[in-house]
């Protein structure tokens, strides 16, 4: 917990913003209602983690001691496109929704990966 906590205080330095993340008034947090100084960018997960695998292709971005499973960006991109395809070749269309009840795993990880490169919804 101290972990993410601190993650989230780095991240987020004014924490009066948090609450109005979840506000409905109009005007909140959006990319149109950019209150911050920092430009919102407009690019996907799935365009994300394809420059992130050109940049640091042989760094490990997954790790599961538990399930002794190690992969790297370029391998990470690699399966996750072809996962994707195969959702496209069954007939999935962007905008489809995709169910997962899985435990964390690493095909967790690239099956919402691949979602989001199909353009998919992800339902878990």
């Amino acid at each position: 917990f101290r972990v993410r906590y601190r993650l989230f205080k780095s991240v987020i330095n004014d924490w009066s913003q948090v609450k109005r993340l979840g506000s409905s008034r109009a005007g909140g947090l959006s990319y149109i209602h950019n209150p911050g100084t920092e430009p919102l960018h407009y690019v996907t997960i799935g365009q994300l983690a394809t420059a992130a695998a050109g940049r640091w292709p042989d760094t490990d971005v997954f790790v599961s001691t538990y399930h002794d499973t190690r992969l790297t960006f370029s391998q990470v991109e690699q399966q996750a496109n072809k996962l994707a395809a195969g959702f496209l070749d069954l007939g999935l269309v962007p905008g489809d929704r995709l169910g997962i009840c899985s435990p964390n795993s690493a095909q967790w990880f690239l099956t919402a990966l691949a979602a989001a490169k199909a353009r998919l919804i992800l339902v878990s």
